[in-house]
């Protein structure tokens, strides 16, 4: 090679799957044009940044962890998209339940509406209250609140109904509730009140039978005085028995006949004392029979014993004693 001559050299280098070149000259006792080892590495490295190759490529350890991160991502897109289905499907029950509820309690209103106007005794009657207290109990919370709601109206009427569904629900709740309403402004309301309280059970009753004691609602305190009967209070059992010895208590009777109803062996006394009031009445006579049949105790069944084998009774009633026992 004359060192005249110029000769254009290429060379070719693979470069991150690229391909870079370099052009230079070299004459025979001339190297100024060739790059030095180091320039030549250089010039590699900025090939190598400038690759587009090496922008989308990353390496395997780095792919492996971006394809994990992108698997996890969809998962979570498809889980959150489940997710909102279950919402929008609990919504939609939500609002059919709320529809129901309202369709029920506008239709326990139009009932009690209907009843008012048969009047108080419409209002207060056993089946009729039944009916709507099962409605109402299907409702859950919603048909206690609504009860509230009616024990709070300025309708005397609403109040009165009010007091028999607390009765019928038998919601805890309702014993504070119907001990406010022993001083409603309307007597009959408060004569309700007590006579839902001296059929209820649980915490507060007792107490809110004793307070009924101090009314100025006669009414409201013989209510009382049974309810304190069922309680098995001693107090409630002798007003009772007061009453039932005095010939003029105008409230002589209804007590006989509610007492003749209990179960329990708390008011046995009180039977006792009537056998020897009414002994020659025979409708009483099966009553304390049919009542010391329920109880059922020991107590009571030595009653039944004594009626079985008292001579001086009729015969029937005897009967009845015996087959009580049997």
């Amino acid at each position: 090679m004359s060192g005249s001559s110029v000769v254009l050299l290429v060379v070719l280098a693979a470069v991150a799957g690229g391909v870079g070149a370099w052009v230079f000259t070299v004459g025979d006792n001339d190297s100024a044009g060739a790059p030095s080892p180091s320039e030549a590495a250089g010039s590699q490295r900025d090939v190598a940044a400038r690759s587009p190759a090496s922008e989308t490529t990353p390496p395997p350890a780095q792919a492996s962890v971006i394809a994990a991160r992108d698997d996890r991502i969809r998962d979570l897109e498809a889980q959150l998209r489940e997710a909102q289905g279950k919402i929008e499907e609990l919504v939609a029950q939500q609002a059919s339940r709320d529809a129901e509820t309202r369709a029920t309690l506008e239709m326990v209103m139009a009932r009690i509406a209907a009843l008012r106007k048969q009047g108080v005794g419409a209002l207060i009657d056993q089946a009729a209250v039944a009916a709507l207290v099962a409605d109402l109990r299907s409702l859950g919370e919603a048909g206690f609140q609504a009860v509230v709601g009616l024990l709070g109206s300025d309708d005397a009427d609403e109040r009165m109904v009010a007091t028999q569904l607390l009765k019928g629900l038998g919601d805890p709740r309702a014993v504070q509730l119907l001990w406010d309403a022993l001083s409603d402004p309307d007597a009959t309301v408060q004569t309700l009140a007590s006579h839902a309280l001296c059929f209820m059970d649980g915490a507060g009753v007792l107490e809110a039978c004793r307070a009924g004691l101090d009314s100025k609602n006669d009414s409201v305190r013989v209510n009382s005085m049974f309810g304190l009967v069922r309680q098995g209070d001693q107090k409630g059992v002798d007003l009772t028995l007061a009453i039932l010895r005095d010939e003029s208590s105008p409230f002589r009777g209804p007590m006989i006949q509610g007492v003749l109803l209990l179960g329990s062996e708390s008011a046995v006394p009180l039977v006792d004392e009537m056998q020897v009031l009414f002994r020659s009445n025979a409708d009483v006579m099966k009553a304390a029979v049919d009542f010391y049949r329920r109880v059922g105790t020991e107590m009571a069944r030595s009653r039944l014993q004594n009626i079985a084998g008292d001579p001086e009774l009729p015969q029937a009633i005897r009967d009845l004693a015996l087959a009580a026992l049997n």
